[in-house]
């Protein structure tokens, strides 16, 4: 039987607690075309939904780039401070915002991103940024 690591697209990494693959992608784009190129690979943007998993993905983008702000599958586009993960679930008790966040700064601020020392921001979901995926292993 092949282990669920070995069932993870092409540099995907498996994560054990999550039972689910993640890539960081080393290039930049709004929320919307980075949920599509997800969803190209048959996922969605990666959701830290427990600090095993944020952390994780903290340690798989920084080795893309530490300095870089990344997106990853958290808005309330649908209802302003209702955040919920890219599956349709309501975020739950782990949120890890920055300080003072999510702040809603120029009113138009719907989309998570990892920011400032690997803490949660929200953005406008047309900024630019680099961002994760996460897939079901095969």
């Amino acid at each position: 039987m092949t282990s669920a690591v070995n069932r993870c697209l092409n540099e995907y990494e498996y994560h054990q607690h999550s039972r689910s693959c993640y890539k960081a992608f080393n290039e930049r784009s709004k929320y919307s075309s980075a949920a599509a190129s997800c969803s190209t690979d048959g996922g969605t943007l990666a959701m830290p939904r427990d600090a095993d998993t944020n952390t994780f993905l903290i340690d798989l983008k920084n080795a893309v780039d530490n300095t870089a702000y990344f997106w990853f599958g958290l808005t309330d586009v649908q209802q302003e401070r209702s955040w919920m993960w890219a599956d349709g679930v309501a975020l739950g008790s782990f949120r890890p915002w920055g300080p003072g966040e999510p702040n809603n700064s120029g009113g138009n601020e719907d989309c998570a991103e990892y920011w400032k020392d690997d803490m949660w921001n929200d953005v406008p979901c047309s900024a630019s940024r680099k961002f994760i995926c996460q897939v079901t292993p095969n």
